[in-house]
């Protein structure tokens, strides 16, 4: 083992540790981690983008459990929700979507699905082009996302 891997293997060990998510360094895996749930993991990578204070209250603001809801009650509790390129119409589809997936194969089951054909851009590939099957509404806020 080269010197460069020893340092890198520590450093990988030094920052996979549940320490490593605090206040005083938060990161989106805070939020990740408060459910076991895929979808809500993927609406934390989908806004993990732009400053990271912003963007953990945002994910702290979004309750999982609305993925599960009907369209009406996600638009309603999505109302007035926005994060930097997405709007509440963004945020509520999003929604909306995901628990389309949940329903259909899930987001781990699909990207397996395109995995296995075509590696981690199969996975990637297909998932998005499930989720613009599963809701073929689009606007800027939405294709930025995805």
């Amino acid at each position: 083992m080269t010197a460069l891997q020893a340092r890198l293997d520590a450093e990988v060990a030094l920052r996979n540790s549940i320490s490593e998510l605090s206040a005083q360094k938060p990161d989106p895996l805070m939020i990740a981690r408060t459910t076991r749930d895929e979808c809500h993991a993927l609406t934390c990578a989908l806004f993990a983008y732009g400053n990271v204070q912003s963007i953990v209250a945002f994910l702290g603001s979004l309750q999982p459990s609305w993925i599960d809801a009907n369209e009406e009650q996600i638009r309603d509790s999505t109302q007035g929700k926005y994060y930097r390129f997405q709007n509440s119409e963004d945020i509520a589809q999003r929604h909306i979507t995901l628990g389309r997936l949940k329903a259909h194969w899930g987001v781990e089951e699909t990207f397996e699905r395109g995995y296995r054909n075509d590696g981690v851009f199969g996975g990637i590939s297909f998932l998005i082009e499930t989720i613009y099957d599963l809701n073929s509404l689009s606007s800027q806020g939405l294709k930025f996302l995805i």
